[in-house]
């Protein structure tokens, strides 16, 4: 009878124990999982993502610059981090015109024309780069892309 008392007891004690030592480790998985989400969250928001630059060399692009800008414009980078330059590289059609309508309707477009002798778009490039673009990164882009 003695010896039935005690193997209920190791059997009872023993389940208890490893009721409590799974209730541990999924506690502790749930804890991990909650601290890792947390951490995840902070780093998240300490992400800063540079200014970047967005240089446009156009030579008689009426047809597709405004186009080309608002694709710019509509791009999943924040708009604030954003600059768009066109460098308008002597066009004799209405590109300029265009571009100047365009920032006067849209003021919240951070957006800077500049309109130079026709050089070449090599020269319009170096220009709107070296004088112009406050980015930290810079991008070249084709006005008919």
């Amino acid at each position: 009878m003695y010896s039935e008392f005690i193997t209920y007891l190791i059997v009872i004690f023993g389940t208890v124990n490893i009721l409590r030592i799974g209730f541990f480790m999924i506690g502790s998985d749930i804890y991990t999982v909650k601290e890792a989400l947390r951490v995840k969250k902070q780093n998240r928001k300490r992400i800063t993502l540079p200014t970047f630059s967005v240089v446009i060399p156009a030579h008689n692009e009426e047809s597709t610059i405004i186009n080309c800008v608002n694709s710019v414009a509509n791009s999943d980078y924040p708009i604030y981090k954003l600059q768009i330059i066109v460098a308008d590289d002597g066009s004799t059609d209405d590109t300029a015109k265009l571009l100047i309508q365009y920032q006067q309707e849209n003021g919240h477009i951070p957006l800077k024309v500049i309109t130079q002798p026709n050089a070449g778009k090599a020269h319009a490039l170096n220009n709107a780069m070296a004088n112009y673009a406050t980015g930290k990164l810079i991008m070249c882009l084709d006005a008919d892309s």
